[in-house]
């Protein structure tokens, strides 16, 4: 995921590690809570006038944790169908974060930074033509539930959005 900021000032900042605490929100609607450490996102930050900043921020997402709520659990499955189903899925992310910034003064934490930016991911455009079942076992199951084990092959080429 990435972000294009502007700041309302125009000298030298380098942002070295950022950490964010998110919510995707879709349809008004809390979808998970998505946590990433300090270093799991990076930036490039260029200086283009005394009063013109800006960069790009740009989120990997590495040692992240998605959590969801039992109160989310139907907006994440309808979320889940949207990302499997379609060609792109567009949302918020919602929350705030903190970043350690280097300027010519020196380092600096700057906390809680608000966050509320329309993002997209990619989806699997229901995989149409891409998978493959090569078998299917029956392990074992109960009542409630069948114990399979499947293998398939998924040939998946992601459309830019």
């Amino acid at each position: 995921m990435s972000w294009n900021i502007v700041l309302p000032f125009g000298f030298n900042i380098t942002i070295s590690a950022i950490q964010n605490q998110f919510n995707i929100v879709k349809n008004g609607s809390n979808v998970a809570g998505l946590s990433m450490p300090l270093g799991a996102s990076t930036s490039s930050i260029s200086i283009l006038e005394p009063t013109d900043t800006w960069g790009q921020i740009n989120i990997t997402i590495s040692d992240g944790f998605l959590n969801t709520m039992n109160t989310e659990h139907g907006s994440f499955s309808a979320f889940n169908t949207e990302l499997t189903d379609s060609q792109i899925t567009k949302f918020l992310m919602v929350g705030n974060s903190t970043a350690v910034a280097t300027t010519s003064l020196g380092q600096i934490m700057l906390n809680s930074i608000q966050v509320n930016a329309t993002t997209s991911l990619t989806g699997l455009q229901g995989l149409k033509g891409f998978t493959t079942i090569e078998s299917v076992d029956v392990l074992g199951g109960t009542q409630q539930a069948l114990n399979l084990d499947i293998i398939d092959c998924i040939h998946y080429q992601p459309v830019e959005p």
